[in-house]
């Protein structure tokens, strides 16, 4: 970190080795965090071999795959997609993002580059006018799902973007002819499997009361 350090990185790291060893997030361990970062620091720490510095590396190759993935994805489903505002803004976020720890795997670092794909898919399909598939409804959410997962900060801002896609599928399947008991059945086959699964292991795994309590109990109130 040449620029910034924050205490929550190590516990990122921590709750990776924790998984490691075969421990629940928050049945075994009390964190207040979603998994997320544990769970990309639990695939990461392997290729590290103890070093920090080899394991900032990949931090940082884990980001970089995310952004240049974003512009792939977006040219895929968007070909009129202008590759040249991107550039700038993937260059600004290189250049700026030590001093705001965008290179520390944090939960709402590591959540911040996740929003971008889900956000800039959303808006260039409705800018260009683009059909709205059930294909980008899924990259959309998918996306969506995986900012939740790492971290509950954005969530006002992810049940915006979770619901005009929603509006963006469901308006462009009414005019493709679409059956309304379908799109509805797509949406929520769609949005809500990812969300049934984790939920689904934390109950499984008996952790699910130990999850609300450290997501929403302690957060709120502590």
């Amino acid at each position: 970190a040449f620029h910034e350090k924050y205490p929550d990185e190590f516990d990122s790291i921590v709750g990776g080795k924790y998984i490691l060893e075969g421990r629940i997030p928050y049945r075994d361990w009390f964190q207040h965090h979603q998994p997320g970062a544990y769970v990309l620091s639990a695939i990461l720490l392997p290729f590290a071999h103890g070093s920090f510095v080899r394991l900032r590396v990949l931090i940082a190759l884990s980001f970089f795959t995310i952004v240049a993935g974003t512009y792939f994805l977006l040219k895929k489903r968007v070909p009129e997609f202008d590759g040249r505002y991107y550039l700038f803004f993937a260059i600004t976020l290189a250049v700026s993002g030590t001093y705001f720890w965008g290179q520390m795997l944090l939960a709402d670092t590591l959540a911040a580059y996740l929003i971008i794909p889900a956000y800039l898919l959303l808006l260039s399909k409705d800018y260009y006018r683009k059909l709205f598939t059930r294909s980008d409804l899924f990259w959309v959410t998918f996306f969506a799902f995986l900012v939740w997962f790492t971290s509950m900060t954005y969530l006002f801002a992810l049940s915006g973007i979770i619901l005009y896609a929603i509006y963006l599928y469901t308006k462009d399947a009414i005019k493709a002819g679409d059956r309304l008991r379908m799109i509805l059945a797509n949406v929520a086959v769609t949005v809500g499997v990812p969300y049934v699964l984790y939920f689904s292991f934390f109950l499984v795994t008996g952790g699910l009361a130990d999850w609300y309590f450290a997501n929403v109990t302690y957060n709120q109130e502590y």
